[in-house]
């Protein structure tokens, strides 16, 4: 009886010890998901700050422009673009929309040959 108890103990741990190897191999797997899903934040993060300091300096030279008779308006600093929360929006309406429907008027028909300032080189 002592022989069929130390046997069933021994059973039992070695079946303990597959699953403490089990959740081991699930826990380290998990661990090196989570370091590449880190990985992937972080390069993320810095494509998306690259992104809107792109987007500033483009915004800032487009801002260089007098678009249909309007006056040219100051971009967004970088400091506005990297914190859009801080950001004051002055009408409910896309930035992006009001930009793209001036670059549309703007350059609607031939503003040059309309003008006549056309001149011999």
């Amino acid at each position: 009886e002592i022989n069929r108890n130390v046997s069933a103990i021994v059973e039992s741990a070695q079946e303990q010890s597959s699953g403490l190897q089990q959740i081991n191999t699930a826990v380290n797997a998990m661990d090196q998901d989570t370091q590449k899903n880190a990985a992937l934040v972080e390069e993320q993060t810095a494509a998306s700050h690259g992104m809107a300091r792109d987007a500033a300096s483009l915004n800032e030279l487009l801002s260089q422009f007098k678009l249909s008779g309007g006056s040219g308006r100051r971009g967004y600093t970088l400091a506005q673009a990297m914190c859009p929360s801080e950001r004051r929006e002055t009408s409910g309406a896309s930035p992006a929309r009001a930009l793209s429907r001036k670059l549309a008027t703007a350059f609607y028909g031939n503003a040059a040959v309309a003008a006549n300032e056309w001149e011999e080189f």
